[in-house]
Parts: structure tokens; C-alpha cells; sequence
């Protein structure tokens, strides 16, 4: 009887606990979202409760369920550093009030590879020689790298002139691509980028549609280039001709200024002429200088002839002493005029012949 009594009254007390724990409603809204391989179980709070309720999330792996965020205020927890890329995954959620706690809410068989949405790549356009570079940016992955996850995958390229309806498109397995066909010069075009997994057969987010305004085909030809490599080369031999010819002439130049040899000194010695300032004073007619001029002609003397005659030039006649005796002139033949002084001493004078 009295274990009896006691089986009724734990019963009771587990069914009135029961009824107290299920008072309080449970979370609303209870979802799942998942991006680039993060995870995260996001709720609303329920109807007509008290702004101080907190949560408890859980998690479901191969062992049970394993609490990830506890007693907290916000209606969101993230789950992505307690999975795996590959794994499938149940998330549950609870509302709690001081001593009450609501519900469970389960969401079941999340697998994240398959179910995780992917974002837009970013992308990066440039124009060059009337073409169209569209540099592909792959979205970043929260676990592991978007290739090795997702690979092999094709990206899609939509692009259109700015104002047109009509899109074009382009496949490629390349992150760059060139677009060039059917472009027009100086018109602005629009790009827009998604990407195709093959693994998984999904699509991700379309990227924002980037416009840029194409440039002229400014190809050159080859012998363009060759004309610009001729003329480049006849400017820098110019060059070369024209600084040698300036640095030769600066050094003769230098050296006419500055020889090496040195004058003498006498070229240094002031000059005895009175400056020309001076020599202006002196300005008018100029005046003959005269002096006598005298001719000398000298001879011969000739010897003494027999009996002490002898005969001397007349311009000698000045020497003659003046004891001597007498003395005269003879005169010559016919070439008219020569003439010689004669002089006797003791003995007989006879007539002198010129000479």
C-alpha cells in the first residue's frame, strides 16, 4: 500500500513538472541559413512573451545533441566551426524564462554542401586594343576553398550594351576571359558574372552588372613598328654624333683659352710706349727728320814706286801731314776725272797715272 501511495505521488509530481516546463511557447520562425558553407539556425521570439526570455541551440552529430549556444538573448546562433562541409546536421532550439523552458523546435537532415547557397564572385573589367577583360574573383569559402569543394565549375559571362535588352553570353572554365567579338569601339558595355558548379549542379548569386566603355582596336602594325624603331635609332645616333661633336669642340675651345704651353717671359714686360691716350696728343702733320749722309769708298793703297813716289786717294788728303811738300793734281785720260794726289819728299817727283 505504501509503495503504492509513492509511485502516485512521483507520477504526479513528474506530470505537474511536465505541465510547467510546457507553459512557456516555444521560438517562432525557427530556419536555417546557410552561406558559403557557414551555418547558423535563426528564430523569431514567441507571441506575447516578456523581452527577457534566452535560448539554447543545439546540435545533432553522430553522438546526440550538442549544445552550442546557451542562455543567450539573440535569436541566432552559428554552428559553422562545430560541422563539417560533408556532414548532414538536425539544429534544435528552446525558449527559457527563469525556471521555465519551452518546446523544442527540430529542423532535420541539413546537408551543407548540398544546401548552402553561394554567393556572387566578384569581378573586375578592363579595356584594351578594343577588348574586354573580365577578371573573375571566386567567393570566399567559411570551410575549405571554393575549388576544391565545387571544382569543376564554369563561369557565365552576360554582357550587353549599355541600354540594350539583347545579352549576350560566354562560357569559360578560365576565372579570366577575354571578351572580343562583335565589340564596339568607344560604346559602353555591361558585364554580368555567375558561376555553374558541375558537382553539385547548382548556380551561385549573380553578380552586380559592372559597365565600362570599350577602347579603340589601337593595334600596330609590324612595320609601324619597324618605321618607329628606324626613326628611334636615327634620333639616339643624332644624339650621339651631336654630344661628341660638343664635347671636341668644348676641349679645343678650353684648350685655346688654357694651353698647356707657357709664354715666355719677356711677352709679360709692360710696354714702353706711352698709352694710346697719350699718342692722341701727338695727332697732326708728321716732320721729316734729316741727316747727312756720307758715302765712303775705299781702295786699295798702292805700293811705293821706284825713287819714293807713292799716291793716295783724295779723301786721304786730310792725313797727309803738312811738312810735306809740294802738292798737285794730275789728271787722267778720257773717263773724266780721275785725279790722285801726289807728294815728293826728297826725292824727284815724277807724274802720277791714275789708278
Amino acid at each position: 500500500m505504501a509503495t503504492r501511495t509513492l509511485k502516485r505521488i512521483f507520477l504526479a509530481a513528474v506530470f505537474g513538472l511536465s505541465g510547467v516546463l510546457a507553459a512557456l511557447p516555444p521560438p517562432d520562425n525557427v530556419r536555417i541559413f546557410s552561406e558559403n558553407m557557414g551555418l547558423q539556425l535563426l528564430w523569431d521570439p514567441p507571441v506575447n512573451t516578456s523581452n527577457k526570455l534566452t535560448y539554447t541551440t543545439e546540435y545533432k552529430s553522430l553522438s546526440g545533441f550538442t549544445t552550442v549556444c546557451v542562455n543567450q538573448s539573440e535569436t541566432s546562433c552559428d554552428v559553422t566551426n562545430k560541422i563539417t562541409p560533408f556532414g548532414k546536421y538536425d539544429l534544435r532550439v528552446r525558449a527559457e524564462l527563469q525556471d521555465q523552458v519551452s518546446d523544442w523546435v527540430t529542423r532535420n537532415d541539413f546537408e551543407v554542401l548540398q544546401m548552402t547557397n553561394i554567393s556572387a564572385p566578384s569581378v573586375k573589367l578592363q579595356t584594351r586594343r578594343g577588348e574586354i577583360e573580365v577578371q573573375i574573383t571566386d567567393p570566399l569559402m567559411r570551410l575549405n576553398d571554393f575549388q576544391e569543394l565545387y571544382r569543376p565549375v564554369q563561369y557565365v559571362i552576360s554582357y550587353w550594351r549599355e541600354g540594350d535588352v539583347h545579352k549576350l553570353e560566354k562560357r569559360s572554365d578560365q576565372s579570366h576571359v577575354i571578351l572580343s567579338a562583335t565589340l564596339a569601339a568607344h560604346v559602353k558595355y555591361c558585364v554580368q558574372v555567375h558561376i555553374y558548379s558541375h558537382v553539385i549542379n547548382m548556380t551561385s548569386a549573380r553578380s552586380n552588372h559592372n559597365c565600362i566603355k570599350n577602347s579603340a582596336n589601337d593595334v600596330v602594325s609590324g612595320w609601324q613598328i619597324m618605321l618607329v624603331m628606324l626613326g628611334s635609332f636615327v634620333v639616339v645616333g643624332a644624339g650621339t654624333l651631336l654630344f661628341f661633336a660638343v664635347g671636341w669642340y668644348s676641349c679645343r675651345g678650353i684648350h685655346y683659352l688654357h694651353p698647356k704651353a707657357k709664354l715666355p717671359d719677356h711677352f709679360f714686360i709692360p710696354s714702353l710706349l706711352p698709352p694710346l691716350s697719350q699718342m692722341d696728343q701727338f695727332k697732326g702733320q708728321p716732320v721729316e727728320l734729316c741727316h747727312p749722309l756720307s758715302i765712303v769708298l775705299e781702295t786699295p793703297q798702292t805700293p811705293l814706286l821706284d825713287g819714293g813716289l807713292h799716291c793716295t786717294h783724295p779723301l786721304q788728303e786730310e792725313e797727309q801731314p803738312e811738312r810735306q811738300g809740294e802738292e798737285w793734281e794730275t789728271g787722267g785720260g778720257g773717263d773724266g776725272g780721275d785725279r790722285a794726289l801726289c807728294s815728293l819728299g826728297e826725292m824727284e817727283m815724277e807724274p802720277c797715272l791714275p789708278l
